[in-house]
């Protein structure tokens, strides 16, 4: 096996100490508030807009931005509701993991999970349907050929 052949010259080093004084840089610059908010922004417009989308939600990224910034658009009301609904459950995180960091003895409970639920379902599901453990077996299908494509367990 041949052993590579190379000298470290001082323009290599040179460079390295340049690579090394621009990390240092950017790891400890200060993040300007109003980008670190509109990172956080697109963040969350990204996280909801693919997650809703993975479960057949039919709005493009524009459509659900929108949405979430408090326009109106023309698109179907369950696929609004799903996004602002997956909005207003990302608020209730952010003040649980609030809640969390300032009481050592916070514990999730199964209200807290209920709540989840509530929120995520709010105006597309029943009222009674929401916040509390389903009673009925259920079914995921295709959104377009109609096939099951999948059975969760059976209901409590």
């Amino acid at each position: 096996m041949l052993s590579p052949n190379f000298n470290i010259s001082g323009k290599i080093l040179t460079n390295i100490g340049i690579i090394e004084a621009c990390k240092e840089i950017i790891t400890t610059a200060p993040l300007v508030p109003a980008w670190e908010k509109e990172f956080q922004s697109q963040a969350a417009a990204r996280t909801i807009h693919y997650g809703t989308h993975l479960e057949g939600n039919d709005l493009s990224f524009d459509q659900a931005k929108r949405v979430i910034e408090g326009e109106k658009i023309v698109a179907r009301d369950r696929d609004i509701w799903e996004v602002i609904n997956y909005r207003n459950v990302l608020h209730y995180i952010e003040k649980i993991g609030d809640a969390d960091k300032k009481d050592k003895h916070f514990h999730y409970t199964q209200d807290i999970l209920k709540g989840l639920h509530r929120l995520t379902v709010a105006k597309i599901l029943d009222k009674q349907s929401c916040g509390d453990y389903r009673r009925v077996k259920v079914v995921i299908k295709d959104s377009g050929s109609g096939e099951v494509i999948f059975v969760p367990i059976s209901p409590i």
